[in-house]
């Protein structure tokens, strides 16, 4: 277990463990492909005593996507994880009064998002802005500059949380 405690971090409230070196976390299926790719100056014993030590923790991790525990609102920073401040998030309020909080890192995301979920529509047409748009009349339905972090950085567990600055 001390071998694992050296290169992961085991997260039970978000039911995630993070990789120290690689500042993404791990997903149980891909425990033994990411020790042998990333980690490679590791003996095969030593990753085999890690994949054997993790076999404890897998019951508690998340094994897809829907498992995984995202604080609600603005968490606090997860040891491990890279932080980003690029990040836009929406601000569109949901049917029941709530905002939607979807972040993303890049604004045809954004713009895609506020399109498909809310029936957002750009009034900005082609062209240069008119000296009304560029003097920050227009509203816009998302915030730039957040802080935030992601435990995954493959497949359907990509989900990026808001984290204070």
């Amino acid at each position: 277990m001390d071998q694992f405690n050296t290169i992961f971090i085991h997260f039970p409230q978000y039911h995630v463990v993070v990789c120290k070196e690689c500042g993404f976390g791990v997903v149980p299926t891909h425990f033994k492909t990411h020790l042998s790719i990333k980690h490679a100056y590791l003996t095969a014993k030593t990753r085999n005593c890690i994949i054997q030590a993790t076999a404890a923790l897998i019951q508690g991790l998340a094994k897809s996507e829907k498992d995984v525990v995202y604080s609600s609102s603005t968490s606090e920073l997860v040891p491990h994880l890279i932080v980003w401040c690029d990040g836009l998030k929406c601000i569109v309020d949901k049917q029941d009064g709530s905002s939607c909080g979807y972040i993303c890192c890049g604004l045809h995301h954004m713009q895609a998002h506020c399109r498909e979920q809310h029936g957002w529509t750009n009034t900005k047409k082609r062209g240069r802005s008119s000296k009304k748009q560029q003097s920050g009349t227009r509203k816009l339905s998302w915030v730039e500059n957040v802080h935030y972090q992601q435990f995954f950085k493959t497949g359907g567990f990509q989900c990026l949380f808001e984290v204070e600055a």
